[in-house]
């Protein structure tokens, strides 16, 4: 079959070309000049009418041509077939039901119903494409309009008058809506829902227990804390700076916030590095978080036995009232003697201990090696040996030593009595500023003050005695004695 295709295309080229004479006249010349050239061996014979005839050689060549012919032809029908455009709105069309559709515009509704499409989507049945162009459900199985309706638990609502809450439940206040989340209705307003916190204080002491604000909401319901926010811990704050604010809810799911105000433990602003000029030496300062007051120290020694003192007397107003200083009956802080001088304790106060720790021995199980009692953190109240280090670092001597001269090196150049037309004050060579703060007994105010200075350290000897340290404005030694407890002295810290 394909050799007969190829061939009968040449047969009827061959046949028009054979029957041309009818029609023109041509020359031997021209006839011989269309015969082609035989490659074989053998004459081609011509027939004696005259007419022309094709050897089998030229009808294979013919049908050959025709056949290049013809593919040249079909490429370029496949060629001019691709640059036409196609028509794509009657190709994609698809069918609903009995109908087709332009899935580019619509779309088949149940698989029946041919359906424009809504802002370019398509929707279900129980749903509709309201006039704002968006989809949406039937409400109470109707279609509503959706400009000025609303469908709130499958009931149609007035949009201007009314709001549907989550709850299911449409709000309205005075013919207008409102959102129960964040607003309520009060006689004909709505008012937004506030919160409100309460003041803080705006400082205290680091360890002692503060009020957390009150919080109010404005809707009379009570306020639910979700969150404090950088709020400090309020039975015991850490040292530091707090910008507090709150999160709560006023009844409904929405929370709200409001700042309180910023609280300052005592030291906050307190700069450690900072140096202060204290009796003619400059010294540095550290801050007691229970109160906020400021103490100087210095360091004596050499590095390694090397002690830190402070220098000067602890003025920590007790908790107890049993604390005093001079012109100062009461335990009240108003005296400026308390800021020269400092305190004067009993010696149980000073150890942190209860007051009927001043008599018998039922307290010194209690008793620490570095025992801080009354002494700010870090801190602690001296022990026998502490002050022995410290006299013969200063004086190379020991404490109720005849030799012993410790006390120029120890005492302030000033604020001390004369003492026979003599300064009783000393040199304070190393810083230790010590005062003259005396003592208090049973009598209503402080005695010798400026004439003598006494110390408490944590030994106590069996009864109601315990030891101090004791230097005099008479003279240069100072001495350890004991006293009986409930004798109020001054108090020195050592450094931890």
């Amino acid at each position: 079959m394909n050799c007969f295709k190829r061939i009968l295309p040449a047969f009827i080229i061959a046949l028009f070309l054979s029957c041309a004479g009818d029609f023109k006249e041509i020359t031997d010349e021209e006839r011989q000049a269309r015969q082609p050239q035989s490659s074989s061996s053998e004459d081609l014979s011509s027939s004696s009418s005259g007419s022309d005839e094709f050897s089998s050689s030229s009808l294979a060549d013919l049908s050959s041509s025709s056949s290049s012919e013809e593919q040249s032809l079909s490429s370029e029908q496949q060629s001019s077939s691709s640059d036409k455009p196609s028509s794509s709105s009657s190709n994609n069309k698809q069918d609903c039901g009995s109908n087709s559709y332009d899935p580019a515009a619509q779309f088949c509704l149940g698989g029946q119903t041919v359906t424009n499409l809504c802002g370019g989507n398509t929707f279900y049945l129980g749903q509709f494409c309201g006039s704002d162009n968006k989809v949406h459900d039937y409400c109470n199985g109707s279609v509503y309009n959706v400009l000025t309706l609303g469908c709130c638990a499958n009931a149609e609502y007035t949009l201007s008058t009314h709001f549907c809450h989550t709850d299911g439940k449409t709000y309205s206040c005075n013919n207008k809506p409102y959102d129960p989340a964040t607003q309520f209705c009060s006689g004909n307003s709505i008012i937004d829902i506030a919160l409100t916190c309460g003041s803080v204080p705006t400082s205290g002491a680091a360890g002692s227990g503060i009020t957390p604000p009150t919080l109010t909401c404005n809707n009379d319901k009570d306020a639910v804390v979700s969150e404090w926010n950088n709020a400090p811990n309020w039975d015991s704050p850490s040292p530091g700076e707090y910008n507090i604010s709150v999160k709560a809810t006023c009844g409904t799911e929405t929370v709200l916030t409001d700042f309180c105000g910023t609280f300052k433990t005592l030291c906050a602003d307190f700069n450690p590095n900072a140096d202060t000029m204290h009796y003619g030496k400059l010294k540095k300062k550290f801050c007691d978080e229970r109160d906020g007051k400021r103490y100087v120290y210095v360091k004596i020694g050499e590095e390694g036995t090397a002690q830190t003192w402070m220098a000067e007397n602890l003025n920590y107003r007790t908790s107890d009232g049993l604390s005093r200083c001079y012109g100062n009956t009461t335990n009240d802080d108003d005296n400026d003697k308390c800021a020269i001088y400092g305190r004067l304790y009993r010696w149980a106060t000073a150890m942190g201990f209860p007051d009927n720790c001043n008599t018998g021995t039922t307290c010194l199980s209690q008793i620490k090696e570095k025992h801080q009692g009354i002494c700010p953190d870090g801190w602690h109240i001296p022990s026998s040996e502490d002050l022995d280090m410290l006299i013969k670092t200063v004086d190379g001597t020991e404490s109720n030593s005849k030799t012993n001269t410790a006390a120029i090196p120890l005492k302030a150049m000033s604020g001390w009595d004369d003492y026979s037309s003599s300064s009783g004050s000393g040199m304070d060579d190393y810083g230790f500023s010590a005062l003259p703060g005396g003592y208090h007994s049973s009598s209503d105010d402080v005695e010798d003050i400026g004439l003598h200075g006494y110390w408490w350290n944590k030994f106590t000897s069996v009864g109601i005695n315990a030891s101090r340290l004791e230097m005099k404005y008479s003279n240069n030694n100072v001495n350890t004695n004991t006293s009986v407890m409930w004798t109020r002295y001054s108090v020195r810290c050592l450094r931890d």
